[in-house]
């Protein structure tokens, strides 16, 4: 109803004290590949110029000859459109701001881009990528951790907001944390000083609330 992207996070299955398993969690049900498709046609558009194909990856040589431009030339204003727009938006981490360039890319070259650049940059963003040397040429050099993954969850709000969504709203659920391990017979078992992270990242998130863009946290718990 009100434009925000829906993601859940279970501590039954969610190391909840771990913050960047929560991130990569809320990553998992990100469509990445769509919001970047939404967001380069919006560029475009802005640009006054027509996408042949809505919703559609396309080459840029057939944006701009339907467009009736040179394709060098928008390439080269395309670039400074990234530049602008998502280099240059230091409300998300720079990390973030890289993988998203890089995903913003690949609708432009649909034929050839996807697998070498693009698969890792998911993976990463979703915690499935073992090594880091194929993120070299993409100058990412760094592995999303406790550290960083809270900055990594707020530019993710940004990011949801340009590429057209109101923000994110996140639900997670914390009845597995306020059950034992000794009772927890299945899923996730948190000892407890498990639970007294698990508390510090819900603590950190209301802290940093202001930092946030469009974020709604939702907490579900059992009945005192």
């Amino acid at each position: 109803k009100h434009g925000l992207v829906f993601a859940s996070v279970n501590s039954a299955n969610v190391k909840l004290h771990m913050m960047q398993d929560v991130f990569f969690a809320v990553s998992r049900q990100i469509d990445w590949g769509a919001d970047a498709q939404r967001f380069v046609e919006g560029l475009f558009q802005r640009q006054g110029y027509q996408w042949p194909s809505p919703g559609e990856p396309v080459a840029l040589k057939e944006v701009a000859e339907a467009n009736h431009v040179d394709d060098i030339i928008l390439r080269r204003a395309f670039n400074q459109w990234l530049t602008k727009d998502l280099m240059k938006d230091t409300d998300m981490a720079q990390d973030f701001r890289i993988a998203v360039t890089q995903l913003c890319v690949n609708p432009l070259d649909p034929a050839g881009h996807d697998g070498v650049t693009v698969a890792p940059i998911l993976q990463w963003l979703c915690g499935e990528l073992k090594l880091l040397s194929p993120l070299k040429s993409a100058q990412i050099f760094s592995r999303i951790t406790r550290h960083n993954a809270r900055a990594m969850l707020r530019s993710l709000c940004r990011w949801l907001r340009l590429a057209g969504h109101k923000g994110l709203f996140l639900a997670i659920d914390i009845r597995q944390v306020t059950r034992t391990a000794s009772v927890a017979s299945e899923g996730v078992r948190f000892t407890s000083g498990a639970v007294m992270d698990a508390y510090e990242v819900l603590r950190q998130l209301v802290d940093d609330a202001e930092l946030f863009e469009g974020f709604f946290l939702a907490v579900v718990a059992d009945h005192a």
